[in-house]
């Protein structure tokens, strides 16, 4: 908000709070960092491009953001450029995604993986977004209604992962009791 293009030498550059996108302060509130849209220009500007056109084919695109999905969900998030940090990322991920193979993946297919595993979860219904509308939102897994439980697979090597809804507590009958009570007197 506040700029009207990307352009480091443009007049809109001047306000300071025009550097990131809401998102980006509140990931970074999370804990999750981020590089401020306005240091990706060019990511961001193709970004912008295929949003457009997918737009424009009806559909409906789902900006995420992989480092924060596997962060918030508390699986291992650093070190993807080395061999131990990619193998250590796909370890995490197999009981999540039926099927994954490739132990050497590079980083951007583990990326790749990440993305799809959290259009999954929006399908789901077990994400929330954050950001405003104006400028973007960003799908993200919501641990407030999350939960993930390992249970032993079928074939009996190794677990899978199964995502549930966290119940919602129930206020204990005595509580109720006596919220009706303050009520009434």
């Amino acid at each position: 908000m506040g700029r009207c293009c990307l352009d480091d030498d443009c007049p809109c550059r001047q306000d300071p709070g025009t550097r990131s996108r809401q998102l980006e302060r509140e990931l970074a509130r999370m804990g999750v960092p981020t590089l401020a849209t306005a240091l990706i220009k060019v990511l961001a500007r193709r970004g912008v491009r295929i949003a457009a056109s997918l737009k424009e084919q009806g559909l409906h695109p789902l900006e995420v953001y992989p480092f924060a999905t596997l962060k918030i969900l508390g699986l291992p998030c650093r070190g993807k450029r080395t061999r131990e940090g990619r193998l250590e990322i796909h370890r995490a991920l197999r009981p999540l995604v039926p099927g994954l193979r490739r132990p050497n993946a590079s980083e951007h297919r583990l990326d790749a993986v990440v993305c799809a595993l959290t259009a999954q979860l929006h399908r789901m219904k077990l994400t929330r977004t954050v950001g405003k509308p104006d400028e973007g939102l960003m799908s993200i897994p919501d641990t407030q209604i999350l939960t993930l439980e390992y249970v032993p697979n079928p074939t009996g090597r190794g677990v899978h992962a199964v995502w549930k809804r966290r119940r919602r507590r129930r206020a204990h009958s005595s509580t109720l009791g006596a919220v009706a009570r303050s009520i009434t007197d």
